[in-house]
């Protein structure tokens, strides 16, 4: 009985993966399906950051990679893009990154986003993650720090995305 069931099986999936192969069922990325476009995350004129840190930390390209590793219920998530008039446009600001205290002390990164639906503005957040580096954080250095408080808030947005509202606060803001 095993054996039947499972070649059964076996023929839904052949026949679901031929129809869809022909353009009998929707799959994922074709048109009508949810899609994130996220812009590379930028530091505005008034940003708190340093030179070094904007220089050497990589917190635009971190925070976009977790958002799109945590972000769940798209059909397509593209990084690096300009808006799109057609599904999702999440653009970040770091506001302010203290990395005050050389490789010792707390790290915190302050963010904020907005999401829009083509040109429609859909949401906003401010979020804020400190971190003493967990476990041997007295010898990792302040771009690694960052970089755990980076994806601490591309999970905090991936979950705010799942249900985005305006003025929303996120992570240690909520």
């Amino acid at each position: 009985m095993k054996t039947k069931t499972c070649k059964t099986r076996v023929r839904v999936f052949l026949w679901a993966a031929l129809a869809a192969s022909v353009g009998l069922l929707p799959v994922a990325g074709q048109a009508g399906g949810r899609v994130l476009n996220i812009q590379t995350p930028t530091f505005p004129p008034d940003a708190s950051v340093t030179g070094a840190v904007k220089r050497e930390c990589q917190l635009p390209q971190k925070l976009s990679k977790f958002v799109k590793q945590y972000a769940d219920g798209f059909d397509a998530i593209n990084t690096g893009v300009e808006p799109s008039a057609e599904g999702w446009n999440l653009s970040i600001q770091i506001v302010q990154a203290t990395a005050g205290g050389g490789w010792g002390g707390a790290k915190t990164l302050n963010i904020k986003g907005k999401l829009y639906d083509g040109k429609k503005l859909i949401g906003s957040f401010r979020g804020q993650r400190t971190t003493t580096g967990g476990a041997w954080g007295g010898y990792k250095g302040t771009c690694s720090k960052l970089g755990r408080d980076a994806k601490a808030l591309g999970r905090d947005i991936a979950q705010w995305l799942q249900e985005p509202t305006m003025n929303a606060g996120i992570g240690e803001l909520r």
